[in-house]
């Protein structure tokens, strides 16, 4: 698929938008958080009938963007 490289992207700009809320939301150690969990089960609950932008303009009130990424690796990379 031609269009496998863009849907990563996609996928991951979504991810990393999502661990960015969470972050704010639930605080760095979020995987830690029942409440964190009970909303990761809300929303894979929805299925897969939203595409990521409008699951990300829904319950983050966001789009996509490569911003969340660059963050993330920038934390990992510790600037």
């Amino acid at each position: 698929d031609g269009f496998y490289c863009a849907s990563y992207l996609r996928a991951w700009m979504l991810e990393g938008a999502l661990r960015v809320m969470l972050q704010e939301d639930f605080g760095m150690e979020w995987y830690r958080s029942s409440a964190a969990g009970e909303w990761l089960k809300a929303l894979w609950g929805e299925g897969q009938h939203l595409t990521a932008e409008r699951l990300l303009l829904r319950h983050a009130g966001g789009r996509l963007s490569t911003d969340a990424v660059r963050y993330l690796f920038e934390q990992v990379l510790g600037r």
